[in-house]
C-alpha cells in the first residue's frame, strides 16, 4: 500500500495542477468560449480550494513552530495568497472571456500564482522541512487531503 502524500506533495500537486489550468488559458484564443469558461471555472475552485486548505490548516500549523523572525515570511505569502484569490482571480473571472482583457488578466495572474508557488517551494517548504518532522508532515497531509475533499463536495 503506498504511502499516502505528505503536506507538501499535496500542495506541490495542487501547485502542479493551479499551473496547469492557467497555462491551458493562457494558451486559448477569444473563438475558445466554452473551453475558457471551462477552465475558468475549474481554475476558481482549484485555486480557491487550495487557499482554503493552506489557510486554514498549512500555515497555522508552520506559524506555531516557526519562531517570531520566521512568521514575517509566512504573513507576507498569505497577503500574496490573498491578493490572489480575492482580487486578481475575481477580475478575471468578471471579465468575458471574449474581452481583449481576458488574456492580460489571465497572465498577470499565471505571474502572480508562480511567484507565489516559487515563494512557497522555494522557502516555505524548506521551513515546513525544518520545523514539522515527518510524523506531523505526513499528519497535515492527511488534514489536507480530507479538508480538499470535503471542499470539492461543497462546491460541487
Amino acid at each position: 500500500m503506498p504511502t499516502p502524500p505528505n503536506a507538501l506533495q499535496v500542495l506541490r500537486t495542487d501547485h502542479v495542477s493551479v499551473r496547469n489550468l492557467l497555462e491551458q488559458l493562457y494558451d486559448t484564443t477569444t473563438r475558445a468560449v466554452k473551453r475558457r469558461r471551462t477552465l475558468l471555472e475549474d481554475l476558481g475552485t482549484e485555486l480557491r480550494i487550495h487557499a482554503r486548505i493552506e489557510e486554514e490548516i498549512f500555515y497555522p500549523a508552520l506559524r506555531d513552530a516557526a519562531r517570531k523572525e520566521q512568521q514575517r515570511f509566512m504573513v507576507q505569502a498569505l497577503e500574496r495568497l490573498h491578493v490572489i484569490e480575492r482580487t486578481a482571480l475575481p477580475e478575471l473571472e468578471h471579465t468575458e472571456v471574449v474581452d481583449t482583457a481576458f488574456s492580460g488578466r489571465t497572465k498577470t495572474l499565471k505571474e502572480m500564482v508562480e511567484h507565489h508557488v516559487e515563494e512557497e517551494e522555494g522557502g516555505m517548504f524548506a521551513l515546513a522541512r525544518q520545523l514539522l518532522d515527518e510524523d506531523r508532515l505526513a499528519q497535515l497531509g492527511s488534514r489536507l487531503l480530507e479538508r480538499k475533499e470535503a471542499l470539492l463536495q461543497e462546491a460541487g
